[in-house]
């Protein structure tokens, strides 16, 4: 959990900072990179690199995105929210392509409290029991996650 936080902080205290220091007109940036506004508000009708609230690579609040950090929303890789849908959904609700972890949705790989998918885990869920395979997945993240090395037992 540290760790997702040392990773979302600075996204979120970029994205906020960028929002407060750039011209908007319109509720898009005036400043662009690659053809696209740097920063959104709301603005449902083009895209931004970073939006609050509307349609972006980055999306926080609620909208559609790349990435949908937000209270509803919808991100092509990556969603989290009260309700989520995404790649990978984590949420109230919601669905997930390949992994769902929330209190009521589905995904192929899904765990939560009622849940349903291929593989499956929860208190009430629909599917094969996923519970070996998230156990491993699981220790998989960890080691993919972990800032420090592991540390190697003293030789014998």
């Amino acid at each position: 959990m540290l760790r997702g936080l040392l990773l979302l902080i600075p996204i979120v205290v970029t994205a906020v900072g960028m929002a407060l220091l750039t011209d908007t007109e319109g509720g898009l940036a005036k400043e662009a990179a690659f053809g696209m506004p740097l920063v959104g508000y709301g603005n449902m009708s083009a895209w931004s690199w970073i939006s609050m609230g509307g349609k972006g690579v980055l999306v926080l609040g609620a909208g559609v995105g790349v990435v949908a950090i937000t209270l509803y929303g919808a991100g092509v890789l990556f969603a989290t929210g009260q309700i989520a849908v995404g790649g990978i959904a984590i949420g109230q609700a919601g669905a997930g392509f390949s992994f769902f972890l929330g209190q009521l949705g589905g995904a192929f790989t899904a765990l939560g409290q009622v849940v349903g998918g291929v593989l499956a885990r929860g208190q009430g869920y629909l599917g094969k029991d996923g519970g070996e395979f998230l156990k491993e997945l699981s220790a998989e993240l960890n080691e993919l996650l972990r800032f420090l090395p592991k540390k190697k037992a003293p030789a014998e």
